[in-house]
């Protein structure tokens, strides 16, 4: 027992257990029975599992029942000299199928020892060890320990050498085997990835064909070294398809660079390890890519490192020096506070300052200073850069000079300000002195000339000059011509001719209508002094464009009115979304909303109903042709008709607004003027400026008897004698000629169609307009009133003459009667005497009358009327002695009214009427002078009977009626002189009386 582990296994036991502690299996092939129960007796005791065979049948390669279900292999196979020759080709098929050591022991006599030692038989190439007999047991437990244990290790070798193996094809990196002659004889499955190959084709393929062209050298010096060597190079990617070395470039064969490692074996073969750095030179081309646009950014770009004190700059690129003014060297490892001066914010600073603390990004612009000390704007965004654990390392900068956007932002602020004056300007020529004080204040220039062609359009002429004392023409022949001809929008020119020291200026196109210069040698003409300038002389340009519609709309409508109200323009911007930008005050007048309302809004989002409507065509129109449009447009929201002028631009559309309401309604009441003039009892014609009827109305018609189609056209004398046609051509050249009357009375003869003349009172005027377009007249038939005036004149000296002489006659006759011897002859002549003075008073004061109010009296003037009521009260007391006059006047100072001296007469009258219609001895009269308002009142008040209703309705009514007059002359006379200067006659009737009460108006 001494040859038993202490735990009663044998020691191979202890050797050659497997991981699931199986006992090893002994295959016994041994012929000879005696032999045989020996050794399984002593496998059996030795705790080995014994499987008995035939020589020719041995079990193996799965055949013996395994732990569990699975399968088993004999672990040591033992036969003896008989067996050995049946079992070899079985022994030998089974060592083949294992991967590791499958030990074979042939038992032999002691006696045939030597000659099996010494055989070379080739069976005996399947034995391992031999065992002599009789078999003593430590001989045996030493072999069979010995071939255990060496399948064992192997077993254990075979295993490590699988775990490496997969430890090299699992490699991050490729593996190369590199024989002395360079040919690969192994590479990893990373080897034939990086090699774009199937890792089996790589054994057999020199390594250099793997590479391209280029790094071959390279390649070879590094399988030539001694030592461990190392170098950058890149692997073609069709090396599986070998290629003529000829016909390699780099560019086709550079797909994948790696990092190869060469390592010297002890057998003189090379072990090359490749790692693929693609990704590693592609992050460090990317580094140069970024560092490079860095550098060559037209943006400053700074860096700031967070993890120091102060967080100091540790990169700045060129365009940060460029717009800072500093070195590098200046500017480097310091805090970009340095940048700040005495004007700078201190708001935005301390955002930025917050921001950093917090380490969050942030947007300011802010004040600067360059390293001249020169002042800019700088739009300055800060943003952190982070660490993978989150921590902020830097600070990125992003600085940018928005100094010129700035002054572009004022300027165009200014402009709007100067557009709004230049829609006050009516004239080209306040336009154009309004853009040349605007331009020369907003862009402060030194020098600013507007220059307009001159009549024909062979020359510009200054018509405003600023900061000069003079301008010059320019003609075709100078060099700043060709802006007015080309139309260029800015243009920068020499300055020749012109008082300043500056070398250069900017002549800015107005169309059509001219150039507006500028130049100033202390001014530089930045982007935004070009833009801005270009700007505004697009809104000159309109301006111009306006004042020149406008007056030619004032002279087409000039024979609608003498004078057309100026219209002040509404004005709107639309960028290109239809996005109100800029309204002026006009426009927001005009417009439902106010200016903060329509500014950043859609226009046709707050007048949808416009859309598809008359407006919004036209402003499409302009938009998709790029032509003005001129339109006329009714808002039914508004309530008003708008004349709409669109403009548009690259940046939009500009839309002018004109509330014409007012000239459609005078439109239409013009219409209704010419239904009245058509539908006039008083014929109405119109002249044109050769004396050609070129309108009459139907009365007209109706006069002449001509139909109106026979009289259109034809000259005046068709119906008018020469004579009278000339008088017309006087007073039209009078007309014409003189600032007074607007128009003067004549009498014509109208000659009609049946050779009958009627005589007519025409009233002549100009027909309205600048220009002399022809004349109107209204004419009044005169024909039936001449004939009563004949008539009456007729009458009244018959009656004035005759009729004073017969009544002399009578008078003079019935006084020698009163001498006559009987009464009742003297009473009758007393009787006839009376009524001869009445009718001779009474005809001697008509014709007093008469004379004053035809102007016998003297003309019309200015007459006191107190001085003329004291003077007609004193005539009255003359002749009636025994009456009461009383005259009070309540004013203080003396009132003039328009008359002669009718006045005092009429006032006479009523005196005289008061004292002679007074029953009483003692007539009492009060006449009584007052103020009214703007008017005078003379009042004379009566003890008299009641004058009868029926004289004062005659009175009222203008006329007599053979049942309604008046009982005498005397009223008749008063009423004619009141109205004939403006007055009135009024009545009333008080308890004591009458009061007749005269009334004219004052004048100063």
């Amino acid at each position: 027992m001494s040859d038993r582990a202490d735990d009663g296994h044998p020691p191979i036991w202890r050797v050659a257990a497997s991981p699931t502690s199986r006992r090893s299996t002994v295959v016994l092939g041994v012929t000879d029975a005696g032999v045989r129960a020996s050794l399984e007796d002593w496998f059996d005791d030795a705790a080995y599992d014994v499987v008995v065979a035939a020589p020719g049948d041995l079990p193996g390669d799965g055949d013996l029942p395994g732990d569990g279900d699975l399968p088993g292999d004999g672990d040591l196979y033992v036969l003896d000299e008989e067996s050995l020759g049946a079992a070899a080709g079985r022994v030998e098929e089974l060592k083949a199928a294992t991967s590791g050591f499958l030990p074979c022991l042939l038992v032999v006599d002691r006696s045939h020892a030597d000659p099996v030692g010494s055989s070379t038989n080739a069976v005996l190439d399947v034995v391992d060890d031999v065992l002599e007999t009789p078999v003593r047991t430590s001989a045996l437990r030493r072999r069979v320990d010995g071939l255990l244990q060496t399948r064992a290790l192997a077993a254990e070798l075979h295993d490590r050498s699988t775990q490496y193996h997969r430890l090299v094809e699992l490699l991050p990196a490729g593996l190369f085997a590199v024989d002395d002659s360079g040919t690969v004889t192994y590479g990893n499955e990373r080897a034939g990835t990086l090699a774009d190959v199937d890792a089996s084709s790589l054994q057999g393929t020199a390594f250099v064909d793997l590479v391209r062209p280029a790094d071959r050298d390279a390649v070879q010096s590094l399988l030539s070294s001694d030592g461990t060597a190392s170098a950058e190079v890149r692997f073609r990617t069709d090396a599986a398809t070998p290629v003529a070395a000829s016909t390699l470039t780099d560019d086709a064969n550079a797909a994948r660079t790696v990092e190869l490692s060469v390592a010297p074996a002890d057998d003189g073969s090379r072990q090359v390890l490749a790692r693929d750095v693609t990704g590693r030179e592609r992050r460090v081309e990317r580094l140069r890519v970024f560092e490079r646009a860095a550098a060559e950014a037209s943006l400053g770009l700074s860096i700031a490192d967070a993890r120091v004190e102060d967080t100091p700059l540790v990169y700045v690129n060129d365009a940060f020096l460029d717009v800072t003014g500093y070195d590098r060297d200046a500017v480097l490892g310091r805090n970009c506070r340095f940048l700040q001066g005495a004007d700078t914010d201190p708001e935005p600073v301390a955002r930025v300052r917050a921001a950093i603390d917090a380490g969050e990004p942030v947007s300011v612009t802010l004040q600067n200073y360059r390293a001249d000390g020169t002042p800019f704007w700088n739009r300055l965004d800060v943003t952190p850069v982070r660490a993978d654990d989150g921590t902020v390392t830097h600070f990125l900068g992003f600085q940018r000079d928005v100094t010129e956007r700035r002054e572009r932002m004022r300027l165009f602020e200014h402009l709007h300000e100067a557009t709004e004056r230049l829609q006050r300007a009516r004239t080209p020529a306040e336009v154009a002195t309004s853009a040349v004080e605007s331009i020369q204040e907003i862009l402060e220039l030194d020098v600013v000339v507007c220059w307009f062609p001159n009549a024909d359009g062979t020359r510009l002429d200054p018509v405003v000059v600023a900061g000069v004392d003079d301008g010059h023409s320019l003609d075709p022949e100078s060099p700043d011509w060709a802006a007015f001809a080309d139309r260029v929008g800015v243009t920068e020119v020499a300055v020749t001719e012109h008082e300043t020291d500056a070398e250069t200026g900017l002549l800015f196109s107005l169309g059509e209508h001219g150039l507006l210069g500028v130049a100033d040698p202390d001014r530089e003409y930045t982007r935004a002094v070009r833009d801005a300038g270009h700007a505004f002389a697009d809104h000159v340009t309109v301006a111009l464009d306006r004042a020149v519609r406008e007056a030619e709309l004032a002279a087409t409508s000039a024979d609608l009115e003498n004078t057309l109200e100026r219209i002040k323009d509404g004005f709107v911007s639309l960028d290109e979304n239809d996005v109100v930008t800029y309204v002026n005050a006009e426009a927001e007048h005009l417009l439902p909303f106010r200016e903060t309302e329509l500014v950043g809004e859609n226009l046709w989002e707050l007048f949808p109903e416009e859309v598809g409507g008359r407006f919004w065509q036209g402003c499409q129109a302009a938009k998709e042709t790029n032509d003005a449009q001129t339109f006329e447009s009714h808002s039914e929201a508004i309530g008003t008709w708008f004349e709409v002028t669109a403009y548009p631009s690259a940046d939009g559309l500009t839309i002018y607004l004109r509330d014409v309401t007012g000239r459609r309604e005078r439109e239409q009441e013009l219409e209704r003027y010419e239904t009245i003039v058509q539908t006039a009892s008083d014929p109405i014609y119109t002249l044109d400026e050769d004396g050609c009827f070129a309108s009459v109305n139907d009365a007209f018609v109706d006069v002449t008897g001509y139909g109106r189609a026979e009289i259109v056209g034809e000259p005046a004398r068709l119906v008018f004698p020469e004579t009278d046609v000339e008088t017309c051509e006087r007073v039209t050249e009078s007309l014409v000629a003189t600032s007074g009357p607007d128009r003067e009375t004549v009498e014509l003869r109208v000659r009609t169609r049946h050779g009958d003349q009627r005589v007519c009172e025409a009233a002549i005027a100009l027909l309205p307009g600048e220009e002399y377009a022809g004349t109107v007249g209204v004419l009044r038939d005169l024909t039936e009133l001449k004939d009563n005036e004949q008539r009456l004149a007729v009458l009244d000296r018959v009656l004035r003459h005759n009729l004073r002489n017969n009544m002399n006659v009578v008078a003079g006759r019935t006084a020698e009667l009163l001498d006559h011897d009987d009464d009742a002859v003297v009473a009758a002549a007393e009787v006839v005497g009376d009524a001869a003075d009445d009718v001779l008073a009474m005809a001697n004061k008509a014709r007093a009358f008469q004379r004053a109010l035809d102007g016998d009296g003297g003309t019309a003037s200015n007459v006191d009327v107190c001085e003329a009521v004291r003077d007609a009260v004193a005539c009255v007391r003359a002749a009636h002695e025994t009456a009461s006059i009383t005259f009070d006047v309540a004013v203080d100072a003396p009132l003039y009214v328009r008359g002669n001296e009718s006045i005092a007469l009429a006032v006479a009258e009523l005196v005289e009427n008061a004292v002679v219609h007074d029953p009483s001895e003692t007539p009492s009269v009060e006449v009584h002078v007052a103020r009214a308002g703007d008017a005078v009142t003379v009042a004379v008040a009566d003890h008299a009977p009641t004058i009868p209703g029926t004289e004062i309705e005659a009175l009222s009514a203008d006329v007599e009626t053979p049942l309604e007059h008046a009982s005498g002359l005397g009223l008749w006379l008063v009423r004619w002189t009141a109205t004939s200067f403006g007055g009135s006659l009024s009545f009333d009737s008080t308890p004591d009386g009458n009061v007749v009460t005269l009334e004219f108006p004052i004048v100063d």
